[in-house]
C-alpha cells in the first residue's frame, strides 16, 4: 500500500494537484479511503476527510437522481415537454418539443450556458434561453447542457413547491446521511472549503510550470453546478444505487434501460450502443461490463465519480485543482486495479503502442514511439521531448521546447496518424485533400476570391490569446490554412467560416456554436470575440480599447 501511495502522489506533483480525496467502496464496505496534499497552498493545512469541494458538475446526476423519484411517484412524466413546467417557455415554438428525457439527455439542442462572472437571477437565466436558438432538433444529437439542468432545477421546483436546494435536503441528502452536502451557499460551513486553484485555463492549461492561483468562482446555475460535498457523504449516495439492501435497489439497471430506449441516433446515422449519455450519468461498456461514470470540474475543483453494478464496486475522487478529471479517473483505476486485480475493466486510459514517423509540409520530422502501456517518447529534429499522458491521445510536454503546448493524436482508427502540435501539424503522408477542403469552407463562408488567396494572412490576423475573467484563457491556432480554437488541455475544434468574422465550433464543449470575431472600425485590427454571450477580448490586455470598440461588443454574435 504505501508503493501505492507513492504513486498517487508523484501523479500529484507532476500534475500539481494540492490535494485529494479518495474513497472506493464494494457493496456497502469501503475498502479505500485516503487523502493526500493540503486544502490551501498558502496555509499549507492538510487535506482531511472533513474538508469541503465544490463538485461543479456532479451536481447534474443527483439532480437527474431527483427527477426519476418525481417520475416514479408520478408527478411528472419523462415524456412531457419542457414548456409544460416553465411559463416563460410556453409561448417559446423553439421549446415545445423539449422534453424532459432530452434535458437529462443533454440532447435538447439547448447551448451550453455562459459563465458568469456574478450570480444571476433565475430570470435572467431564463431570459437568456428564451432567446438563444437550438442548434438542432431535439432528440437528434448530443450536446452537453448546462442550461438544460438549470431547467430541470425549475421543474423541481415547479412540481415540489420548493426550490431544488430544499427539496434535496428533505429527500436526497438527509435520507443518504449526506449531512456535510447543499446546494445553498449559505448553509456551508465555509471554514471547512478547500481552495480550489486553475492556472488561468477553465479547461486546463498546457504548460503544467504555469504557477497554479486561486480560481475565481464561477456562479453556475445551482442546479447545473452548485452544490458542495465531500467525498463520504457523495459515497453514500453512489452506495445506495448498487446496494442489495438500498430502498432504491434496481435503479440504476432501470437507469440503464432507459438510456438505452431513449438514446436516438443522429439524423441518418446509426450510433454506435457502447457508450451512452444520460440522467447526469455517462455509461460504457467495458470488457462485457457496464461502466457508468461522470467527471465534473468547476472554480478550481475537479471530480470524478463511477459505479460497476455488476460487482457492486463505486468511488470517487475529489480534488482542488480544475480540470484533473482524466488524472482522477486514472488514479481511481490504480487503486481498484491494485485492490481488486483484473476483476476490474481497465477504465484508466490505455497506453497504445506507438510507432509513427511523420513530417509537417515543411519537411521536418516527427517520431513518436512507446511499447505498449508506456509513455511515449517525442523527437523533434534533435530535440528528445519527455511527455506525460493527459489522455492516450494528447500529452502535456514536460521539456522546455514547445512546453505551452500539447501533443494531440489523431487518426488512429483509419492508421493514418496525425501529430498536432501548436500552429504546425505533422502527417504520415501529406496530400491536397486538406487544401481542397478548407478552399471548399472558404467559398461558403463568403470570402471573395482574392480573400481566399490572402485566408491565411486573414486568418492571422485572429490568431492568438483571448481572455475572459470567469472562463480564463484560449487560444487560436492556424494550422495548415484552418482555425481552431484551443481551450486548453482538454478540448480543441475547429472553427468553420460561416462569414469572413463569423466561425462555428465544430467539435468540443461549445460544439455548433458561433465564434464572432470583432474589429475596431477604425484600424480593423480584431480585437476580441463574442461566444454565447461572453467577451473574450485579445491579449495583450493592455491594449487600449477605444469606445467605439466598446458599443461593438453588444451586439450579437452570428447565427
Amino acid at each position: 500500500m504505501r508503493h501505492l501511495i507513492s504513486e498517487l502522489e508523484q501523479r500529484m506533483r507532476i500534475r500539481r494537484i494540492p490535494g485529494v480525496s479518495i474513497r472506493i467502496a464494494l457493496g456497502n464496505s469501503e475498502i479505500f479511503e485516503h487523502t493526500l496534499g493540503v486544502s490551501d497552498l498558502t496555509s499549507q493545512i492538510p487535506m482531511t476527510e472533513d474538508h469541503l469541494f465544490r463538485v461543479g458538475c456532479l451536481t447534474k446526476p443527483i439532480i437527474a437522481y431527483a427527477i426519476l423519484m418525481l417520475s416514479e411517484q408520478g408527478l411528472v412524466h419523462l415524456d412531457d415537454p419542457t414548456s409544460d413546467y416553465i411559463d416563460k417557455l410556453k409561448n417559446t415554438p423553439d421549446y415545445q418539443n423539449v422534453t424532459i428525457s432530452h434535458l437529462l439527455c443533454h440532447s435538447s439542442g439547448m447551448v451550453r450556458g455562459d459563465y458568469p462572472l456574478q450570480a444571476q437571477s433565475d430570470n435572467e437565466v431564463l431570459n437568456k434561453i428564451q432567446q438563444s436558438k437550438r442548434l438542432f432538433n431535439a432528440g437528434e444529437d448530443y450536446k452537453y447542457s448546462n442550461w438544460g439542468y438549470f431547467l430541470l432545477g425549475k421543474i423541481i421546483e415547479k412540481v415540489t413547491g420548493v426550490p431544488p436546494e430544499i427539496y434535496l435536503d428533505q429527500t436526497v441528502f438527509k435520507p443518504h446521511r449526506m449531512l456535510n452536502s447543499s446546494l445553498s451557499e449559505t448553509s456551508v460551513a465555509h471554514k471547512k472549503l478547500s481552495t480550489g486553484y486553475w492556472k488561468g485555463w477553465r479547461f486546463g492549461c498546457p504548460d503544467l510550470n504555469t504557477p497554479s492561483t486561486v480560481c475565481p468562482y464561477t456562479p453556475l446555475p445551482v442546479s447545473a453546478g452548485g452544490m458542495i460535498s465531500n467525498t463520504q457523504d457523495y459515497l453514500n449516495w453512489l452506495k445506495s444505487l448498487v446496494s442489495l439492501s438500498s430502498t432504491y435497489e434496481g435503479r440504476i439497471q432501470k437507469v440503464h434501460k432507459l438510456m438505452l430506449s431513449l438514446q436516438q441516433p443522429k439524423a441518418g446515422k446509426q450510433k454506435a450502443r457502447n457508450k451512452f449519455s444520460c440522467f447526469g450519468l455517462f455509461a460504457e461498456i467495458i470488457d462485457g461490463k457496464t461502466f457508468y461514470f461522470f467527471p465534473g470540474s468547476s472554480s478550481g475543483f475537479s471530480g470524478f465519480i463511477f459505479l460497476l453494478p455488476e460487482i457492486k464496486l463505486t468511488g470517487i475522487a475529489l480534488c482542488n485543482h480544475g480540470t484533473c478529471n482524466s488524472e482522477l479517473k486514472d488514479m481511481l483505476f490504480q487503486i481498484c486495479h491494485h485492490l481488486l486485480g483484473d476483476d476490474v475493466p481497465n477504465f484508466g486510459y490505455q497506453l497504445p503502442k506507438l510507432n509513427i514517423t511523420a513530417f509537417n509540409q515543411q519537411g521536418d520530422k516527427a517520431e513518436l514511439k512507446g511499447d505498449d502501456d508506456s509513455i511515449p517518447k517525442l523527437t523533434l529534429g534533435n530535440h528528445r521531448i519527455n511527455l506525460y499522458p493527459h489522455s492516450a491521445n494528447c500529452y502535456y510536454l514536460l521539456d522546455q521546447y514547445s512546453q505551452n503546448q500539447m501533443l494531440r493524436i489523431s487518426g488512429s482508427k483509419k492508421n493514418k496518424f496525425k501529430l498536432k502540435l501548436g500552429n504546425d501539424e505533422f502527417k504520415q503522408q501529406f496530400n491536397d485533400s486538406v487544401s481542397v477542403t478548407n478552399d471548399t469552407r472558404l467559398k461558403a463562408s463568403g470570402l471573395t476570391e482574392s480573400q481566399i488567396s490572402d485566408s491565411e494572412q486573414h486568418f492571422k490576423e485572429l490568431t492568438g490569446y483571448y481572455h475572459y475573467e470567469s472562463f480564463g484563457k484560449v487560444e487560436v491556432i492556424l494550422r495548415s490554412n484552418s482555425l481552431y480554437l484551443s481551450y486548453g488541455v482538454v478540448y480543441e475544434t475547429l472553427l468553420v467560416p460561416k462569414t469572413p468574422l463569423c466561425f462555428r465550433q465544430k467539435s468540443g464543449p461549445c460544439r455548433y456554436e458561433s465564434v464572432q470575431f470583432l474589429q475596431a472600425p477604425d484600424t480593423n485590427e480584431i480585437f476580441a470575440f463574442i461566444m454565447n454571450g461572453m467577451v473574450f477580448r485579445k491579449e495583450p490586455s493592455s491594449r487600449c480599447i477605444s469606445s467605439k470598440e466598446d458599443e461593438l461588443e453588444l451586439q450579437g454574435a452570428c447565427h
